[in-house]
């Protein structure tokens, strides 16, 4: 199967690497041409000059961009997948976007004959982990048939490989999944400003918690990082975003959201004290009343 790669970054150069393990004749673009020529070069893959040329060669194109202006640029724009592409291509998307927008580019797809999948990925301990080590979670929406076919190239990139329902369902587990995450890591680092407030030392509350529920095994994760000896922040500002995409699709929802709703408005309140580029659990020492 010829496979396409667009976007090799932090997660998705380690997944077209699992790919080519895999032995699947592989394809890569990336607007970074340095980037995607010196993967080509490793990997004995053929580097193109954008998505188009991808588009054309391929019978399944994967992406793996930063969010969703990047994935309609490559999949809509002059020269991108849609210019070039046959009927009958797949586009396997692991980007992060929102319901409307993933059901609105498989619509965009299926009138020139191509099917979209919104495949999001996710992983523990942390995403990038899981895609070096080719464990990641992908949450797959769009035609059952589709993922069928691709079924292969996904399992070569991921441990827990599900279709999870039509257009948009892929982009709506996603969602919830960090929104719960998120919401964990919140009130640990309200559990983490309580205990530290009581005297006692941010150490010997991560070391006691990650043998504990509360710690074990999500929130333990980063115990490296909280202790400063590594660097795999959260940003509030992320977070937001993944409740803006989960609030955009659930609206109108018969549902009320309490939890997530006060988790939200923390967090914009976070980014209002210009903590946006910190890390959830880091930025704890917004809590602490003046004294």
């Amino acid at each position: 199967m010829k496979v396409g790669f667009i976007g090799l970054g932090r997660m998705g150069a380690p997944m077209a690497k699992h790919l080519a393990t895999a032995h699947f004749t592989l394809s890569l673009f990336d607007r970074r041409a340095e980037a995607a020529a010196s993967l080509a070069a490793e990997l004995s893959a053929r580097a193109l000059t954008d998505p188009a040329q991808v588009a054309k060669e391929s019978t399944v194109v994967v992406l793996s961009l930063p969010g969703y202006e990047q994935v309609a640029g490559v999949m809509t724009g002059p020269g991108g997948i849609l210019d070039g592409a046959a009927p009958g291509l797949i586009v396997v998307d692991t980007t992060t976007v929102s319901i409307a927008q993933s059901r609105d580019l498989a619509r965009q797809s299926l009138e020139r004959g191509v099917h979209y999948l919104d495949a999001p990925v996710s992983g523990a301990p942390i995403g990038i982990t899981a895609a070096d080590a080719g464990t990641l979670t992908i949450m797959v929406g769009g035609r059952h048939e589709a993922f069928l076919e691709v079924e292969p190239v996904l399992a070569s990139i991921g441990g827990n490989v599900r279709w999870v329902g039509p257009s948009g369902a892929g982009s709506a587990i996603k969602a919830i999944n960090q929104a719960v995450y998120i919401t964990y890591m919140t009130a640990f680092a309200e559990g983490l400003a309580i205990g530290e407030a009581l005297g006692i030392s941010t150490d010997n509350l991560l070391d006691t918690l990650g043998t504990a529920a509360a710690g074990n095994p999500t929130i333990s994760t980063k115990y490296e990082e909280l202790k400063g000896r590594s660097n795999k922040a959260f940003a509030v500002d992320s977070a937001v975003r993944y409740f803006d995409i989960l609030e955009d699709g659930s609206r109108d929802l018969p549902l009320l959201t309490p939890v997530f709703d006060a988790t939200q408005r923390s967090l914009q309140d976070a980014a209002k004290q210009s903590l946006g580029a910190s890390d959830l659990v880091i930025a704890r020492h917004r809590y602490r009343r003046p004294v």
